[in-house]
C-alpha cells in the first residue's frame, strides 16, 4: 500500500525491533509512525510475550527514530549494536495524548491493541492480542 492509500484509510506502519547492544544487553523498540514518512514515536520495552499472549510491564519513551526503522535491520553505527526485526505491519491511532497513546495493530506475527501511559512521569505499556 503506498503513504497515499495508508493515508486514505487512516492506517499507519509500525516496526518492533529488537535492539542487540555491545555489551550483551537487549530490549525491544516498538516504533511508530504518526503520519506516512514521519519520524517514528518509539518505545523501549524490556521484554516481549508470545505474539498471542497478553503482556504489560514498564516501559520508557525514547526520542522519535527516523522512519528508515521501519524497513531496516542490521548492524548500527556508533557501537550501539545491532537491530533484528521482530514484526512489523499497520496500525491504526486510537488515542494519541501526550501521556496516554493507544493504537490497534495488525501486524505479520501480532494483531491487538497497545497502549502506553505515563504516570509521573514512568511509562508503562499493555498489549491485548485479539
Amino acid at each position: 500500500m503506498s503513504s497515499l492509500d495508508r493515508a486514505k484509510s487512516n492506517m499507519l506502519r509500525f516496526a518492533i525491533l529488537r535492539h542487540d547492544l555491545d555489551d550483551g544487553s537487549f530490549h525491544f523498540d516498538w516504533m511508530f509512525e504518526s503520519q506516512p514518512g514521519s519520524p517514528l514515536r518509539t518505545w523501549s520495552v524490556p521484554e516481549l510475550a508470545d505474539p498471542g499472549m497478553e503482556f504489560r510491564g514498564p516501559c520508557r519513551r525514547l526520542d522519535d527514530h527516523r522512519a528508515v526503522y521501519l524497513d531496516y535491520q542490521g548492524p548500527l553505527t556508533g557501537q550501539r549494536g545491532a537491530v533484528t526485526r521482530i514484526d512489523q505491519g499497520e496500525f491504526r491511532l486510537l488515542v494519541d495524548l501526550p501521556d496516554y497513546w493507544h493504537a490497534a495493530l495488525t501486524g505479520t506475527r501480532i494483531r491487538g491493541t497497545v497502549e502506553f501511559v505515563a504516570q509521573n512521569q514512568v511509562w508503562r505499556m499493555a498489549f491485548v492480542p485479539d
